[in-house]
């Protein structure tokens, strides 16, 4: 899988930051209402930094994470209070922490040919053992529903840039797969970059008998706050109890 370079993180930043800017203020309410109010909240896969902003607007102490120096050096101007670490996500030892964040289906990005049942399985995993009692994990996965495949090309323009995305799901493999091509007004021509994501597609009940196995209680929502996820994409957000379930 390619990382974000320098054209598409800024593609990314100036025309794909809905979501991002939906769900700061949505995890903020979920944590306000369990009770947290400040503390250390680990933003995995923080991409440019909007939801680190806003929590660090909103009195909390942020750590983003994220495998692409490119977003990385948007975040640090965005949420300059915030501390940053180029890492994946699965590489990084949790430290512990309030509530950990995975927006913009960034829990379930794939390394090279992980499955994405066990890959998600130990991301919870180490969260459960990072988080303080009674802290949050809120993320977003897209879910299977016997619909039709998530199969269609996108395409979206700016002032100087164009993005085209080819989107392939593999039924058989539960995998996503975008193919994604940039281009870049560079004086007067345009710069071709390209890149490619794996994403896991989930069954809604077993992520919940995870999330419940690792001592969580957990609900869907549609979306961040007014925001929909977008097509059979869910948020999953789940309370550390320390209970443990059933896998």
């Amino acid at each position: 899988m390619n990382e974000y370079g320098t054209d598409l993180a800024r593609i990314h930043h100036e025309g794909h930051a809905d979501i991002a800017q939906s769900a700061g203020p949505a995890i903020v309410s979920a944590l306000r209402h369990a009770g947290i109010r400040s503390g250390l909240v680990i933003d995995l896969g923080c991409g440019t930094g909007i939801v680190a902003r806003y929590l660090l607007d909103c009195g909390f102490n942020v750590l983003g994470v994220d495998p692409s120096r490119a977003m990385l050096r948007i975040a640090k101007r965005v949420a300059p209070g915030a501390r940053f670490i180029c890492s994946r996500a699965e590489d990084l030892e949790l430290p512990g922490c309030v509530a950990v964040v995975g927006t913009g289906e960034a829990l379930t990005y794939l390394p090279s040919r992980a499955a994405p049942e066990p890959h998600l399985r130990r991301h919870i995993q180490r969260v459960s053992a990072a988080l303080v009692s009674g802290g949050l994990l809120v993320f977003d996965a897209i879910v299977e529903e016997g619909a039709t495949p998530l199969t269609y090309r996108t395409w979206r323009a700016g002032q100087d840039w164009a993005v085209l995305a080819d989107v392939i799901e593999d039924v058989r493999r539960h995998v996503v797969i975008r193919r994604i091509t940039a281009f870049t007004r560079i004086r007067s021509t345009y710069r071709r970059s390209h890149t490619e994501h794996r994403v896991g597609v989930y069954v809604r009940g077993a992520v919940l008998r995870d999330l419940r196995a690792g001592g969580f209680t957990a609900r869907t929502l549609p979306g961040y706050g007014s925001t929909p996820a977008g097509p059979r994409r869910l948020v999953f957000q789940a309370q550390l109890t320390g209970c443990r379930g059933q896998p």
